[in-house]
């Protein structure tokens, strides 16, 4: 007589440590996100989603960066970084313009305007990292996390 081979019921699964640290992984960063996205719009009208452009604008070389560039590193889809980028093209806090060398290519440019929201928005941005995150970990951790976030983001 054949024996039946058990199969693992697959909600066996919803108590392992894995799936916690999953979940622990997407409320922490749904609770942080959700908390620093309401102190940014209280501060400046902008979302985080917004201020994250600005911010990566300002990191680059030239305040510039291609659009395909800043979705990715955004984590955007090329049409909500377009819709996105329109927005604050409206606000006049960014332009695009071609490149000269290559007239099919668009820049992304951070404009002195964009600049200027960026250093109003930013010292209450910190203080709300800091009340909602930094604060909470050591120094040791912080940089264990961000390690651990580049190895899971790659």
């Amino acid at each position: 007589m054949a024996s039946k081979k058990q199969t693992k019921d697959p909600l066996d699964g919803l108590n392992s440590y894995k799936q916690i640290a999953f979940g622990h992984l997407l409320e922490g960063y749904r609770a942080l996100v959700n908390m620093v996205e309401a102190d940014l719009k209280s501060h400046s009208n902008l979302g985080i989603s917004e201020a994250e452009v600005l911010i990566r604008l300002a990191n680059s070389d030239g305040y510039s960066m291609q659009p395909g560039e800043l979705a990715q590193q955004c984590v955007m889809s090329p049409s909500g970084c377009t819709r996105l980028l329109d927005r604050l093209e409206e606000q006049e806090l960014i332009t695009r313009a071609t490149q000269i060398e290559d007239r099919r290519a668009v820049v992304i440019k951070l404009t002195g305007q964009g600049l200027e929201t960026l250093r109003r928005m930013l010292p209450a941005h910190y203080e709300s990292l800091e009340a909602h995150m930094w604060s909470k970990l050591t120094a040791d951790e912080l940089k264990t996390l961000s390690k651990l976030m580049a190895k899971l983001r790659d």
